[in-house]
């Protein structure tokens, strides 16, 4: 193959990849269009969870594990708990630092463990406290 058609297959080839990038992140979006319908709260929390499985853990974000986390996942449950008896913004945003900070990519039992005694720690008591006032 010549220099020519080399460049031109690897042009097509990445474009392509973008294209079926752009359709994965559109189904994405579009799941959690018909979720926030329903219950922006969870629109808010999948977001949010899937944010810190991606950073922490360097989980994809799709369609596919957007579906995982809302079916399977311990986090989601865990958190939706924690919005139904938290309703300050900020004091939530405290929550989902205690959660990233505690990640566990492995076991999510244990993740939600450690986040709860983090979140009991001094560090994050005063946080807490300072945000409920």
């Amino acid at each position: 193959m010549t220099k020519f058609g080399s460049t031109v297959c690897l042009t097509a080839i990445m474009i392509l990849s973008v294209g079926f990038k752009a359709n994965a992140s559109e189904s994405y979006d579009m799941k959690l269009q018909a979720l926030q319908s329903s219950c922006p709260s969870c629109t808010d929390i999948s977001e949010r969870a899937m944010s810190i499985r991606h950073e922490s853990c360097g989980e994809p974000v799709s369609k596919e594990n957007l579906e995982k986390l809302i079916t399977e996942s311990k986090i989601y449950p865990f958190m939706r708990s924690v919005y139904s008896m938290q309703t300050e913004p900020e004091a939530i945003d405290v929550y989902w630092r205690g959660l990233q900070e505690s990640a566990n990519c492995e076991d999510e039992t244990a993740w939600i463990e450690d986040f709860k005694e983090l979140i009991l720690s001094k560090k994050y008591f005063n946080l807490l406290s300072s945000q409920v006032q």
